[in-house]
């Protein structure tokens, strides 16, 4: 019940508010919708008996695994800077670390018209995208529980049930995606 008030939400509208402004940003986004994605996957998991943990454990010490997860988060920023910055490089120092941000004008956006947009979209996506994730790596290694293939299985039919949906994106016309790049 929950998810369906959520999901039309986005249908009613804010009067008397900057069109450009952090509420009307916050009502598209969908963040609202991803948060409680993230709350149902909480539950879920714990109430089926399983621990919540975000980061399934990969080393022995907690140390070295949050290390190993702000070492990945770090790169991951970077190359997000990287491929952004390297459409606007003149240098190799402006390509791989010397970023003007003054380039970034979110406002010049096709489908995102102010900056609050494009931090939330980011934020939305993020949380709503790795819960469902999550949740589905959960249930695909308890579906393949007493396989040979449990790992394999479960990480590909997650990839697959995560690709399912962006399907979309190489037939809507505002994003101007081909099939081959939503394909990779």
């Amino acid at each position: 019940m929950i998810n369906f008030d959520i999901m039309f939400c986005y249908l009613l509208t804010l009067k008397n508010v900057n069109p450009d402004g952090f509420l009307v940003s916050l009502n598209k986004s969908g963040l609202v919708y991803a948060l409680a994605i993230l709350v149902y996957v909480y539950f879920a998991v714990k109430s089926w008996g399983y621990e919540f943990c975000f980061n399934l454990p990969t080393f022995k010490g907690k140390k070295l695994q949050l290390l190993s997860f702000i070492l990945i988060f770090g790169i991951a920023i970077w190359i997000s800077f990287f491929k952004v910055f390297s459409e606007f490089a003149q240098r190799w120092q402006e390509l791989f670390w010397n970023w003007d941000f003054s380039l970034l004008d979110p406002t010049e956006s096709a489908l995102l018209k102010n900056a609050w947009s494009v931090f939330l979209y980011s934020i939305e996506a993020g949380i709503g995208e790795e819960a469902t994730r999550y949740i589905n790596l959960v249930l695909l290694l308890v579906i393949f529980k007493n396989k040979k293939w449990q790992i394999n299985g479960a990480v590909l039919g997650s990839a697959i049930l995560f690709a399912l949906p962006h399907i979309g994106n190489a037939f809507a016309s505002e994003l101007k995606q081909t099939p081959l790049a939503t394909f990779f």
